[in-house]
């Protein structure tokens, strides 16, 4: 059998191509430990325990004007969703990031939300509405209505606030009288005439409410409520020494008259008896 010589032509982008092949396999092998190394130590996050990180978006399509916080996965700037604890990886070309703690709301605490970014709410409101769960296009800046109860909350620092108040523990023998620092005021044209110059005002309005809060712990607004405890037990009040009656009868002579008040204020009336004469020093003072 005649063997004829293959075309060396063929051969040699044969071998080329053959050569190519294995140098860039051993390229690639002797890359890799490197961009193991990258990711590992430029593109690695990992918040640890009570730990959150906040995300900055290096590219995207610029924000709104007066805006600080990018509402949309798109837009560059510091994103309103974070990463819990554990581990996650991104590009650090087109992203930067913080590390911050977890709000921890103690036991007996509550946490009140304060808004940094949004609208600019109209004149005269002082409270926002919605939560710092999620970020929309109508949010609003300001105090939010709903507060945080004792807990763990990965809440963007940048994106609200979180300030600590105590909550409102109303002791036994008690009832909190509840005064609405928010609403509709009562000094307007819209109220009918017999809603007008009252003690106690309606839902939706300023002023001291008609229900009262039983004994126990309330996790209130301390921007929207204010809450006065007044005792239900018995007061007792001896009029003696300096503090007895006296007075003259008609022939002339000083009457001293000692004796002990006992009284009690009914559930019913807490309300409008704190607003009409006061406290409790201010009834005995009545």
């Amino acid at each position: 059998m005649e063997i004829r010589p293959k075309n060396p032509a063929a051969l040699l982008r044969s071998g080329f191509s053959r050569l190519a092949q294995l140098t860039g396999y051993g390229l690639g092998l002797s890359l890799l430990p490197g961009l193991l190394l990258f990711i590992w130590f430029f593109c690695r996050i990992e918040p640890g325990s009570g730990e959150i990180a906040v995300l900055i978006h290096k590219t995207g399509d610029d924000l709104p004007a007066g805006a600080i916080i990018a509402t949309e996965p798109q837009q560059k700037g510091i994103q309103f969703e974070v990463l819990a604890e554990g581990r996650h990886f991104r590009n650090p070309y087109f992203w930067g990031w913080k590390i911050a703690k977890i709000t921890d709301i103690p036991a007996g605490k509550l946490g009140v939300l304060t808004r940094l970014y949004g609208r600019e709410p109209p004149p005269g409101r002082i409270i926002a509405d919605g939560d710092c769960n999620k970020a929309g296009a109508n949010d609003e800046k300001g105090i939010l209505r709903e507060v945080l109860r004792p807990g763990k909350y990965r809440i963007n620092p940048y994106a609200c606030r979180v300030d600590l108040f105590d909550a409102l523990a109303i002791r036994p023998g008690a009832v909190g009288v509840v005064t609405s620092l928010v609403g509709q005021d009562v000094l307007n044209n819209d109220l009918p005439a017999e809603a007008r110059n009252t003690y106690l005002v309606g839902e939706g309005m300023k002023g001291v409410i008609p229900k009262t809060l039983d004994p126990g712990v309330y996790y209130l607004n301390p921007y929207i409520y204010n809450v006065v405890e007044v005792t239900l037990q018995s007061q007792r009040f001896v009029l003696g020494g300096e503090d007895a009656i006296s007075f003259l009868t008609l022939d002339g002579f000083n009457v001293n008259v000692e004796g002990t008040i006992e009284f009690s204020i009914e559930r019913e009336q807490a309300a409008l008896m704190t607003h009409q004469v006061g406290d409790m020093e201010d009834v005995l003072k009545s």
